[in-house]
């Protein structure tokens, strides 16, 4: 990487926590006193405040596994969907959670369509580093901001609808969908929406405000897209990442009536 490109982006990044320290001061206290915590993630306890007993959790783009393990672990009784489309990836998790009966793996990516698709398989150091990053998006900014993280090659994958995943795991409704796609949130949801509105009741994503794939959504789009389906933000949390709480609530004022959706996005 030339040494202007180098300047460019710490220019940009510097530019990005001077903007945050000015518009959340007490909050950027509380992240440099916490260091290393990532305020990407969300807590088992934020989890808990909605999920009430879980019997069926969707992890998209499950990864290493730490949330697939988290939720294990915290969630008595639970059932967890786990697809993670990269195969080295998945032989890791199929070797991790040997013993664990109760979390199922499939080797696919969640998309708008059911076919064969090329994934960009993110890589740098290590035995799965950067593999967190692929996507059937491709690479755009990711690039300049994670110059570490290399995507010289693609893998044959097969993706499938949320719907059809559904159907082949005989999901009726997921107590919570935890979607980490790398920018495919929005063409999931929409293929067809009628799977968010009528067997979801909690949704997780991240969200970039930095264009990190070509033809990512923006994050006002996903969250117009939510709102137009009949969620509502409940809570809205900024601490460099901001986490937003959205809920719909059918006739019944119970929590398992209610329809959640969090979104971890970079400002």
């Amino acid at each position: 990487m030339e040494a202007n490109e180098k300047i460019n982006i710490k220019t940009d990044l510097n530019f990005l926590r001077l903007r945050f320290l000015f518009q959340h001061p007490v909050r950027s206290i509380i992240h440099l006193a916490a260091r290393k915590k990532d305020f990407s993630k969300i807590t088992i306890e934020e989890l808990s405040k909605y999920l009430d007993n879980p019997k069926v959790i969707v992890e998209a783009g499950a990864s290493d596994g730490v949330d697939t393990l988290m939720f294990a672990q915290n969630f008595q009784g639970v059932t967890i969907f786990a697809a993670e489309p990269i195969k080295k990836q998945n032989d890791f998790l199929t070797n991790k959670f040997k013993n664990f009966n109760n979390i199922k793996l499939s080797q696919v990516a969640l998309s708008s369509k059911t076919e064969l698709v090329n994934i960009f398989v993110g890589k740098t150091t290590g035995e799965l580093g950067g593999m967190g990053s692929s996507s059937l998006l491709k690479p755009s900014l990711h690039k300049k901001y994670f110059p570490e993280i290399t995507f010289n090659e693609t893998q044959l994958t097969s993706a499938v609808t949320l719907k059809k995943f559904f159907l082949d795991s005989n999901i009726e409704i997921a107590d919570l969908l935890w979607l980490d796609i790398q920018g495919m949130e929005l063409d999931v949801m929409k293929v067809p929406q009628d799977t968010m509105q009528k067997s979801v009741k909690f949704l997780h994503l991240e969200i970039s405000r930095v264009k990190f794939y070509e033809e990512m959504p923006s994050e006002s789009d996903i969250r117009n897209f939510l709102l137009n389906i009949g969620f509502k933000c409940v809570l809205t949390e900024s601490v460099l990442f901001q986490v937003m709480h959205f809920m719909r609530t059918y006739n019944s004022p119970s929590k398992s009536s209610q329809n959640i959706f969090l979104v971890a996005s970079f400002q």
